[in-house]
C-alpha cells in the first residue's frame, strides 16, 4: 500500500484546492495564502529576517499577484533583498529550475519592524502548474548575502497565454525605468520576412524623462541548456535605435536590422530577444509564442557555462559498444557562432564521474585535431583515441579551442554526455 509523506499529502491537497477553484470560478482566480509566525529569539545566532505571511492571486489572464510580510526579528537595523521565482513543478528546489524571476526588493529593516511587499506581475508562460517560491537574503556590511529564509507557497495553475502574438517572454522583471509593452510581428523587406525588422513601443514607468536606446538579438541556445532558455548566446545585434520618452508615457520606435546572409539559414530555432537600456539595463523580453517554453527534449548532454568563444559544441556522437582492448571512435560536431572562418582544435577525453578538469588525470582522450570552420557553418569531426580505455565507468567530454591570435588557441567551449560511459 503507498502511503504518502505528510508534507506530499499537503501538496496534493494544495493543488486539487487550486484546481476545484479554478473550475468553479471558470479561471478567474486562485488565491492562496500561507502564515508561519516568524520566531521570537533574537540572539546573535539568528540571520534575522524571516517570511511571516504569503498570499499570492492569479488571474485567468496570467496577471500575478503577491503580497509577503518580512520581519525583523533583530535588535539592530538589516538590509535584506526578497524576491519571489515561478518553476515548473519538478524535482529539486524551485529556484534551481525557476522560468520567472520577479523584481528584487531592496529594503532596510528597523528592529523588530514588519515590512509589507506587493508585486503585481505580468505573465507569458505556458499553461500548467508551478511552484511560487519567496526568497529572503540578508545583505551583510560587507555587501556578501546570506540566505535569511524561504517559503515554497505553491503550486499555483497559470491559465491560457494570451493571444497577443508575439509573447514578450521575461526571465526576469526588470526594474524599468523604460519596459517594453508590444512588439510588433516581422516586417517584410525586399528579401521577405524579416524576423529582425519589428515595430516596438516602450513605456516609461519612472517620474522624470527617460533616454533609451533599444536593439534586436538574435541568439542560439546551446546543446545541454534546453531547460534554461533565457541563456542564449548572441549571434548578430542590431544596431542600437535611441529615443526619449516623458514620465508615464510611450514611445514606438522601428527597428530595422538585417541578418547577415547565411545566419538564418545556419540558425533556423535562433530566438530574437529585445533588449531596452537606460543608463542601465532596463529591460529584456524574449519574442515567443504559447509553445516557446515547453519543455524541451533532452538533448542528452551536460553543459556547465554558456561557450566562452566563438565556436560552440553541437553534439558528441558515440554509438559503439567500448571495449578496453581497442582504440574507440568519437565523433565531435562544432558549430561556428560568427560570420567569420575559425580555426579550431577539437579534442575529448574520458575521466572519471564528475570531474570538471578531465585533462588532469584522463583514462583516454584524443589528440587535438585543427580544422577551419566557415561562417555560421557546422562540422563533424571523427576523433580516434590515442590509447584503450580502461574497463569501468567514465564520463566522456568534449573541448573546443579557437585562434585567438598567431599560435594563440584559448578556450572556447566544453560539453559532457549526460550519461556515464561503461567500458568493458
Amino acid at each position: 500500500m503507498l502511503i504518502l509523506a505528510m508534507a506530499d499529502r499537503c501538496r496534493l491537497a494544495a493543488i486539487m484546492t487550486c484546481l476545484v477553484a479554478l473550475s468553479s470560478l471558470a479561471g478567474t482566480a486562485c488565491t492562496q495564502a500561507a502564515k508561519q509566525p516568524c520566531p521570537t529569539n533574537s540572539g546573535p545566532s539568528r540571520v534575522g529576517l524571516c517570511i511571516d505571511t504569503v498570499t499570492w492571486t492569479v488571474t485567468g489572464d496570467q496577471e500575478l499577484a503577491v503580497h509577503a510580510t518580512i520581519a525583523s526579528a533583530s535588535g539592530v537595523p538589516l538590509a535584506g533583498r526578497v524576491w519571489w521565482v515561478l518553476a515548473p513543478l519538478g524535482p529539486g528546489q524551485p529556484w534551481e529550475r525557476g522560468v520567472f524571476l520577479s523584481r528584487i526588493e531592496n529594503k532596510k529593516y528597523s528592529p523588530h519592524e514588519n515590512v509589507s511587499l506587493n508585486w503585481d506581475s505580468a505573465l507569458a508562460l505556458p499553461a500548467g502548474l508551478y511552484d511560487l517560491a519567496l526568497i529572503v537574503h540578508r545583505v551583510n556590511a560587507d555587501g556578501s548575502e546570506t540566505h535569511a529564509d524561504s517559503r515554497d507557497v505553491g503550486p499555483l495553475r497559470i491559465g491560457r497565454a494570451p493571444d497577443k502574438q508575439p509573447l514578450l517572454i521575461r526571465h526576469l522583471e526588470r526594474p524599468g525605468p523604460a519596459v517594453v509593452t508590444s512588439v510588433s510581428g516581422p516586417q517584410s523587406d525586399q528579401s521577405g520576412i524579416n524576423p529582425l525588422s519589428r515595430t516596438i513601443t516602450i513605456r516609461n514607468q519612472g517620474t522624470s524623462n527617460h533616454p533609451f536606446s533599444a536593439r534586436l538579438e538574435a541568439r542560439t541556445l546551446p546543446p545541454g541548456l534546453e531547460d534554461r532558455w533565457w541563456l542564449g548566446v548572441a549571434l548578430y545585434t542590431t544596431k542600437s535605435v535611441a529615443g526619449s520618452v516623458l514620465p508615464d508615457q510611450s514611445q514606438t520606435v522601428l527597428i530595422n536590422g538585417s541578418a547577415p546572409s547565411g545566419l538564418l539559414a545556419a540558425f533556423p530555432n535562433a530566438q530574437f530577444w529585445v533588449v531596452v537600456t537606460a543608463e542601465s539595463a532596463s529591460d529584456e523580453v524574449l519574442l515567443g509564442g504559447p509553445d516557446t517554453l515547453l519543455s524541451a527534449a533532452p538533448s542528452g548532454y551536460l553543459r556547465r557555462a554558456q561557450p566562452a568563444g566563438p565556436i560552440e559544441l553541437a553534439g558528441i556522437a558515440d554509438t559503439s559498444q567500448w571495449d578496453r582492448t581497442a582504440r574507440h571512435r568519437v565523433t565531435v560536431t562544432v558549430r561556428n557562432l560568427t560570420g567569420n572562418a575559425q580555426v579550431v582544435k577539437v579534442f575529448w577525453y574520458l575521466a572519471k564521474p564528475d570531474d570538471q578538469q578531465p585533462w588532469t588525470d584522463a583514462a583516454a582522450g584524443s589528440v587535438p585535431f585543427e580544422t577551419t570552420v566557415g561562417p555560421w557553418a557546422t562540422e563533424a569531426v571523427a576523433l580516434d583515441a590515442y590509447r584503450p580505455a580502461p574497463a569501468g565507468q567514465w564520463a566522456l567530454s568534449a573541448w573546443v579551442h579557437y585562434r585567438e591570435g598567431p599560435g594563440a588557441f584559448v578556450h572556447s567551449d566544453g560539453l559532457w554526455l549526460a550519461q556515464p560511459v561503461t567500458v568493458i
